[in-house]
């Protein structure tokens, strides 16, 4: 018996047109490996951290989140070596200052920000003053 083959399914590929802008920062980021079934396209959604493929196609699975973490383990021996050879450099003291800075919100933490929200000056003449804007604008035609 002879095997019938069908035609595929889905929109019809075409080629991507060369004049075409493309956004530079766009092609930087990290995409999802996983494809469309119907549309063949890749998926657009950033992976999780330390994985390869987004929470809509299997990210949010357990087995894939432990993965995800042992890889970010495993680069984390060359990461540390890497900051503190940014640290000890002294051919540009800003990028050493932002391995310090970086290291020490890792290890003791970040600085405590504070807004304050007092206000200073005389509060009491606040009410008299949108009063007297109030009568301006109310005289305007």
């Amino acid at each position: 018996m002879a095997r019938q083959t069908y035609a595929p399914r889905g929109a019809i590929k075409s080629k991507p047109d060369p004049k075409a802008p493309t956004d530079p920062k766009a092609d930087d980021r990290p995409r999802c490996t996983a494809h469309s079934r119907t549309s063949g396209q890749r998926c657009a959604q950033p992976p999780i951290r330390g994985g390869t493929v987004c929470r809509f196609h299997g990210g949010s699975a357990p087995q894939v989140k432990q993965k995800a973490a042992e890889r970010l383990m495993a680069y984390q021996d060359k990461a540390i070596s890497r900051l503190f050879e940014l640290a000890e450099q002294t051919q540009f003291p800003s990028t050493a200052l932002a391995a310090v800075k970086d290291v020490l919100d890792r290890t003791e933490g970040k600085a405590t920000e504070r807004i304050d929200m007092n206000v200073t000056g005389e509060l009491s003449t606040v009410p008299a003053r949108l009063a007297a804007a109030r009568k301006r604008l109310a005289q305007k035609p």
